[in-house]
């Protein structure tokens, strides 16, 4: 059986043969395997991240609101909120709308999408 050391001298030589092949296939095959699995499942993060996105979403129920805003509102960092308004706007739950404030500049405006 042919080591991952003598597969990856193998390569560096150039020396490919059908037991080289036949090895690289199924060690693609095992990584896209593992790669499946982990797609087909939620992180802890993105799991620990639903209950602070819920809140976000009944903070913007009672009207639109800025990353700023919310962030104060939920004792988070704007970076947090700002992250995870980004994902709900791509989940179609929430709208972003670029808005000016005077002595401010431009900011994001997330409202509940309709």
């Amino acid at each position: 059986m042919m080591t991952s050391r003598d597969f990856y001298n193998a390569i560096l030589t150039l020396d490919v043969n059908d037991e080289i092949h036949d090895y690289a296939e199924k060690a693609l095959a095992k990584m896209d395997e593992r790669n499946a699995s982990r797609k087909s499942k939620p992180s802890k993060r993105t799991i620990a991240n639903e209950p602070i996105k819920d809140e976000i979403l009944k903070v913007l129920a009672e009207g639109g609101k800025t990353t700023a805003e919310i962030a104060a509102t939920l004792e988070l960092t704007t970076q947090k909120v700002s992250g995870l308004c980004v994902t709900l706007v791509k989940e179609g739950k929430v709208k972003a709308e670029d808005v000016k404030l005077p002595k401010v500049g431009v900011r994001k405006f997330y409202t509940l999408a309709e």
